[in-house]
């Protein structure tokens, strides 16, 4: 099976197990707020409205920051980068967990989704230099791939974490000293971030770049145009911010199912995706990066609309498709943006790219929030379903190659 795979060799390279180490950390403590932070919450007393406002905070910050990340990684490289944003992350979560009010716990929750916006344009920028054009899908949707699986490794582990300090400090599982100190693991999973990145030189991911980069073109793009090329982004934030942030509140409310038996839901949503972006390396090697983000964005649709049923097989089953095909768009649309764009200004577009899809999933995350105060759930499931068909429709519009050629000399 793994043969079948025709994995690059690039991926034995020790720089490029050490990024994907980091990414590996990286995606664990990334899955541990999505099944436990929205129940601190709760148990701190706030509602649903709040879930929402924080849904949206953690996410505008990748809109608010992409910009200077994007400048940071291009100036001082992905690699220096990496180790500050693992390191401010430490000082965010210990605040977080130690928070007096909502309003410290606010602004720590938005300042930690910088740190994953630092991983994900810098891991990506680094990524995208190395080896040669035909290595870099897979490069970079084994990226996405190891990201998600360890944020179900994160989701899972998370799931059982109250119910262990729980009773280790006499407390119920619900009771918010079970939640900080499943929380309080994220201050650890910050500091071990930086472990793989000690000693990299700043310079040593291009060791594989490929001089030429051809078929790519290396005559800037006006940012406007880059701005205009990352719209599909904005439409993918929206669709997911709406609903996947709040999935666990929905399988609580609706089905009444325990914390533990909501982690293990949410972790295997994490893990389909991860496979959906193995899947997904396949699929464009053989089909192309355009058909098989428009495609699968489509497909979308009607599996997200399962949610809408009663029955909890077919809600969560037609969610795990959904997720399968979600894997298979998210880190390809990176492929087709770079195919526009020189290769020095990779950092700034998918800053760019990030910002865009941050301000998508804040909005609707917002809204969302709102919504669910009138228990509206078929409404939220039904935007984000048409959200995801809209960005499998703009990623086939959208003229990537197009522009490439109007600023290939």
């Amino acid at each position: 099976m793994i043969e079948r795979l025709r994995l690059p060799a690039v991926l034995t390279h020790h720089i490029v197990l050490r990024l994907y180490a980091f990414t590996m950390i990286v995606g664990f403590l990334n899955g541990i707020p999505d099944v436990v932070f929205n129940f601190y919450l709760i148990a701190l007393g706030y509602g649903s409205d709040v879930s929402g406002q924080m849904a949206g905070l953690v996410r505008m910050s990748g809109f608010v920051f992409g910009i200077p990340i994007g400048i940071a990684v291009d100036r001082w490289g992905s690699i220096r980068t990496m180790q500050a944003g693992a390191l401010a992350n430490i000082i965010v979560w210990s605040v977080l967990v130690f928070a007096p009010n909502l309003l410290f716990i606010q602004i720590a929750y938005f300042c930690s989704g910088t740190f994953f916006s630092i991983a994900t344009v810098a891991a990506i920028t680094a990524l995208s230099a190395i080896g040669s054009t035909t290595d870099r899908a897979q490069l970079v949707g084994m990226n996405f791939t190891i990201i998600t699986v360890m944020g179900f490794v994160g989701s899972l582990v998370a799931g059982f974490l109250p119910g262990w300090f729980g009773p280790l400090w006499g407390v119920a599982a619900t009771d918010v000293l079970a939640y900080r100190g499943t929380l309080a693991v994220l201050i650890i999973a910050s500091a071990a971030a930086l472990l793989p990145l000690i000693g990299v030189a700043a310079q040593s991911v291009q060791f594989h770049a490929d001089r030429g980069v051809h078929g790519e073109t290396e005559v800037s793009v006006p940012l406007m145009n880059v701005v205009a090329l990352t719209i599909g982004y904005f439409v993918v934030g929206c669709a997911g911010g709406i609903l996947h942030p709040f999935l666990n509140v929905y399988l609580r409310e609706l089905y009444a199912l325990p914390d533990g038996s909501i982690g293990i839901i949410v972790a295997v949503f994490t893990l389909l995706m991860g496979i959906g972006g193995v899947l997904g390396g396949q699929l464009v090697h053989r089909f192309g990066v355009r058909p098989v983000v428009v495609v699968a964005g489509v497909l979308c649709m009607p599996f997200c609309l399962g949610l809408i049923s009663s029955q909890l097989l077919i809600a969560v089953g037609g969610y795990f498709v959904l997720c399968l095909l979600i894997g298979m768009v998210f880190p390809y649309m990176d492929m087709l943006l770079f195919q526009a764009v020189a290769t020095r200004q990779r950092g700034v577009a998918k800053s760019i790219s990030t910002m865009s899809w941050s301000l998508g999933w804040a909005i609707a995350a917002y809204g969302s929030g709102i919504i669910q105060r009138t228990g509206n759930w078929d409404a939220l499931i039904v935007i984000s379903a048409v959200g995801y068909a809209l960005c499998g429709i703009v990623f086939g519009a959208i003229p990537f190659t197009a522009v490439r050629q109007r600023n290939t000399p």
